[in-house]
């Protein structure tokens, strides 16, 4: 999914998020880690696996 795209969804949601819609937050979390995802660069990703989630690293080690 596009940029702009998840964007115009957050766009979307926080409109129901103002007033108080079922399930707007919950969405609104999910697009916004969507489009942290879609913007960080694959060594982005990585230093995040290895400096920020100790435990996912230790697993992916124990599951090589």
């Amino acid at each position: 999914m596009s940029v702009s795209a998840i964007v115009n969804q957050i766009n979307a949601v926080a409109d129901g998020y103002s007033v108080n819609a079922h399930g707007s937050r919950d969405k609104l979390l999910s697009l916004c880690s969507s489009l942290v995802a879609t913007l960080k660069t694959p060594s982005q990703t990585i230093q995040r696996i290895g400096w920020a989630e100790e435990s996912r690293l230790a697993a992916a080690a124990v599951g090589f």
